[in-house]
């Protein structure tokens, strides 16, 4: 089967809009003559290009049409300072030039930035914190529910490990 890869671009106000929409082509190395007792995911040639997003829009999801379980949120940010939070919610941010600042969050699960404002002394540190508040009456985006009929464990082991990486411009 064939991954439908689908990009969308969204803006705090203004709602989503199309980026592309184009299926992955079939994985020559991808093993599909044993498909019962084994199913490799190996690694195929990258779809590398860029991407145009419209003013005021800093905020796209990428997902396939045929697997609702894959999909990624980026931020595109217009300045070298930003950081990816670790496991716990930490995260640092160095060689930040003296002076003040807006600093904002962002979470794929939340509706708004949350922002500070910060000044940052000469040779200082600053600590900050954020919090967002858990959503009520529904699941957060990153949860998924189990369903005991369908998922990964019918092929008998694990063949998708997700993953966090920081992307960088080439």
């Amino acid at each position: 089967m064939e991954h439908d890869n689908q990009g969308y671009e969204t803006a705090r106000d203004r709602g989503a809009r199309v980026l592309f929409n184009r299926p992955l082509p079939m994985n020559p190395f991808h093993k599909v003559l044993d498909l019962v007792n084994r199913h490799d995911h190996l690694p195929g040639k990258p779809m590398i290009e860029q991407i145009h997003l419209k003013k005021d829009r800093n905020i796209f999801v990428m997902q396939c049409g045929f697997h609702p379980y894959m999909f990624s949120w980026g931020v595109v940010v217009d300045n070298p300072y930003y950081a990816i939070t670790t496991e716990d919610g930490r995260f640092e941010i160095s060689d930040i030039p003296p002076g003040s600042y807006t600093l904002s969050v962002w979470h794929a699960g939340m509706k708004k930035y949350l922002n500070r404002e910060v000044t940052i002394e000469p040779n200082g540190t600053t600590s900050v914190n954020f919090e967002y508040q858990s959503p009520v009456g529904r699941r957060s985006v990153h949860e998924i529910q189990d369903n005991p009929h369908f998922g990964l464990g019918l092929l008998g082991e694990e063949v998708i490990i997700p993953s966090l990486r920081l992307q960088h411009p080439s």
